[in-house]
């Protein structure tokens, strides 16, 4: 594996222990790990970013631990480094095509499952009907797979999977996407933002 594409991974992940664990501080920042640490990975991981969308590193595709890099780089990093503008979602098709290529071949079975999860992020993000059934079906699986330990997060993760497909069953898209994207709101959309305020990255 490319020592850059480690490095990200090390970043990310830190040691995963025997059984498959990450730390608490790990999972804590990231999907809440604030401006301090959207900074970060944009001082740390700009440049690969820039390299992963215009194609310079499409040799990682050739290992899974490549693709997860990948997948971090266009789907989760830009969620952090552009939030709330319309970049955060700019890659999101490679990043879905990466990870589909990556599930479809196999070899994403030897990644650890909680190195999965962010392989399917990019099908949970998709304004996709079918991709939506997909992430909660293999979301589901890995629930299934995880040691008694683990259950209770990825239960979460499964959770958030159906809450996803929830929305894009109802409206086809994220409401919450339209402010950022210049997409104007259906008046069932403006009331479903005012009543629970939801918002996915």
């Amino acid at each position: 594996m490319d020592p850059r594409a480690a490095e990200i991974l090390w970043f990310w992940f830190g040691r995963i222990s025997s059984e498959g664990e990450v730390s608490e501080e790990k999972r804590a920042k990231w999907f809440r790990g604030g401006e301090a640490f959207d900074r970060e990975l944009e001082d740390l991981f700009d440049e690969e970013m820039e390299a992963a969308t215009t194609g310079g590193l499409d040799a990682w595709r050739q290992t899974p631990r490549g693709c997860l890099a990948l997948c971090l780089l266009l789907d989760q990093f830009p969620r952090n480094v552009y939030r709330g503008q319309p970049q955060a979602f700019a890659q999101d098709a490679k990043a879905l095509d990466i990870a589909l290529a990556c599930i479809e071949d196999g070899s994403w079975q030897a990644l650890t499952l909680i190195e999965r999860v962010f392989v399917l992020l990019p099908l949970e993000h998709a304004e996709s009907l079918p991709m939506q059934q997909r992430s909660v079906a293999l979301f589901r699986a890995l629930e299934e797979a995880a040691p008694a330990s683990q259950k209770p997060l990825f239960a979460s993760y499964r959770d958030y999977a159906e809450r996803h497909h929830a929305l894009i069953e109802q409206f086809g898209r994220f409401p919450y996407r339209n402010a950022v994207l210049g997409r104007p709101s259906t008046q069932a959309e403006k009331t479903f933002l005012e009543e629970t305020g939801t918002s996915f990255l």
